[in-house]
């Protein structure tokens, strides 16, 4: 890593800088934890500005530990429904100890979020406030306030449920742990609220008292999830049915594809879900290749491998052998099979460019995707640049399907196909390294240099796609070569708060475009998995990695750049794909550092 990336990540930020006031919500912290009452003496909170648009979930997660969450799911003001956390663990005689920031997941259908600290204790006691309802409106008159909290004991841990107000949803907290209740219920009306512009209203806050969470034997983490009982508005994310049924849109399909791997693993998929998805996505992956002769529109079929691969390999320990047997054969191959085959298809690809002729036996597959819409062109809608060669990413990603193929061909005891795809896949490798690999400066290009001229720049230009290659656990690129393109990706890319679309030194980068200007916090995800590949077990990679991380959770998106350092969201607030990638690469990190206890 780089010495300056790592002294910025190590300096705390600025919070009175106007990008952090444009993406915070906040609020005041409690005053002290020990021998003090709970939000006793706070006479002001800050609260955001922003205005929630409808279907939309906002969290952040401040220096001081705090949260706020809101949700315009009720009527047309954002209802604040969590505030003020604070959490402490202790262990036998020893004193209560804070615990450090939490992590951060929003729920992408429902009103939720999701609070993750690590932990090294038996007990943790939690203390949080819960407003529900609209900032600056005394919508409901406090002696209608029901202060009572229903425990309940699950297999998953404690469950608390409450409704404060009885106009307005009802609020589940889930623990992962026994949980029990201590103090009284509190409430504080009127307290005053003050955004980045001035006095924005009063609102009341009700504390349910302190939750005694007792986590179970080996736990290394305290979860708390919060939860509306309400769906989101009209305009929310769309329906996991709707997108995994193939009639949603480019954008739409390809945001499934992204964040599937990580929310099935987080949601721990049954073999009825995993093959309905796969079935729905693999007509629309094979309809984006197209026909004989046809470029593909998109690269979303190599997605769509990349996706199938890390369903089987890391959902199979939920599954049993015989199960795990029967999908492979029933759903995995038959799905994979098409795509390598309909990308291998023969037929001259002529897209009105010079002619070129067929696939040569040392490029399978490449020439069908010369020219495909590119990930973060389909995502932003973008008009897809001409090009006759094959993006990085999309190189990468053919050589792992072609590997995937062998994998499973094994697995089903196929011989001759087995054969057959270890050709094409070292082929393939051999391709990618003469096409991207510059041997000076020692990392990827961007495009097929033989087939773009590098003096133009336009090949060699350095953006994330290289990271993307280097991720893949079958990437064509042996050790030393993932170290390099992580370290150029660590000098020229990472950011705090995620990974650059473009080198800004490139000749072509255009100030304030979306494509060339866009930092992308879900890519933090891959560029620990890149780390983990490239470093192995190396305890300070995994450490920055874990910081970096935290930059995913309740990010926007994308964040565009100014010329002043600025930055502004772009895109969704609530990103699946990020959610997805955060879920993975924990996990990642969680089983090396496992691996090293053991």
């Amino acid at each position: 890593m780089s010495a300056p990336l790592l002294r910025r990540l190590q300096q705390p930020r600025d919070l009175d800088s106007a990008p952090q006031d444009r993406r915070r919500w906040c609020s005041v912290a409690a005053a002290g934890w020990a021998g003090t009452e709970p939000h006793g003496g706070v006479a002001t909170l800050w609260s955001s500005g922003r205005r929630a648009a409808a279907g939309l979930l906002l969290a952040e997660r401040l220096d001081d530990g705090l949260l706020v969450a809101a949700t315009a799911d009720l009527s047309t003001e954002p209802i604040v429904w969590l505030g003020d956390v604070a959490a402490a663990a202790f262990d036998g005689e020893a004193a209560e100890a804070p615990l450090g920031a939490p992590r951060i997941r929003l729920g992408a259908l429902t009103p939720r979020v999701e609070v993750v600290w690590a932990v090294d204790a038996r007990v943790a006691r939690l203390e949080c406030t819960f407003p529900c309802r609209p900032v600056g409106q005394r919508t409901f008159e406090n002696e209608t306030l029901d202060p009572r909290v229903q425990l309940e004991s699950t297999d998953g841990g404690g469950v608390a449920r409450l409704r404060p107000y009885p106009g307005l949803p009802g609020i589940t907290v889930r623990f992962n742990g026994d949980v029990t209740l201590e103090g009284t219920a509190a409430w504080e009306s009127a307290l005053a609220v003050l955004d980045r512009n001035g006095p924005a209203g009063t609102e009341d806050r009700f504390s349910p008292g302190t939750f005694v969470v007792r986590l179970p034997d080996g736990a290394r983490s305290l979860r708390m999830s919060v939860e509306v009982e309400a769906e989101l508005a009209p305009g929310a994310a769309p329906d996991a049915a709707e997108t995994t049924a193939g009639t949603g849109t480019d954008r739409e399909r390809l945001l499934d594809l992204l964040s599937a791997p990580g929310l099935a693993l987080e949601a721990a998929w049954t073999p009825d879900q995993t093959s309905a998805w796969i079935e729905a996505h693999a007509t629309a992956a094979r309809g984006a290749i197209g026909g004989p002769g046809e470029r593909a529109k998109d690269d979303s079929a190599l997605w769509f491998g990349r996706a199938c691969q890390l369903l089987l390999r890391n959902l199979r320990g939920t599954w049993g052998p015989l199960t795990y047997r029967g999908l492979v054969e029933d759903c995995f191959v038959p799905a994979i099979r098409s795509i390598v085959d309909a990308a291998l298809e023969a037929g001259a690809v002529d897209d009105g460019a010079e002619a070129e002729g067929p696939a040569v036996p040392d490029e399978p597959g490449a020439a069908r995707f010369r020219g495909a819409a590119r990930w973060y062109e389909v995502l932003g809608a973008a008009e897809v640049q001409a090009r006759n060669a094959v993006a990085v990413e999309a190189g990468a990603l053919l050589h792992q399907l072609l590997i995937f193929d062998e994998q499973l061909s094994r697995m089903v005891s196929d011989g001759p196909r087995s054969e057959l795809a270890a050709g094409r896949a070292l082929n393939s490798r051999r391709w990618f390294q003469r096409a991207f690999w510059l041997p000076t400066p020692r990392r990827l290009a961007d495009l097929e240099v033989d087939r773009v001229d590098p003096v133009g720049g336009t090949a060699l230009a350095m953006r994330a796609g290289m990271l993307v290659a280097a991720s893949l656990e079958g990437a064509p690129l042996d050790q030393i070569q993932r170290r390099a393109v992580v370290n150029a990706t660590d000098q020229r890319l990472l950011t705090p708060l995620g990974v650059r679309s473009l080198d800004r030194a490139d000749l072509g980068f255009r100030q304030g475009d979306g494509p060339d200007s866009s930092v992308w916090p879900w890519l933090l995800g891959f560029h620990a998995e890149a780390a983990i590949r490239a470093f192995g077990r190396d305890h300070g990679r995994l450490e920055f990695q874990e910081t970096l991380l935290s930059a995913i959770d309740g990010a926007p998106e994308a964040w565009l750049e100014g010329e002043d350092g600025g930055v502004l969201p772009r895109g969704e607030i609530s990103f699946s794909p990020a959610r997805g990638e955060s879920v993975r690469a924990f996990r990642l990190l969680s089983e090396i550092l496992g691996e090293d206890e053991g």
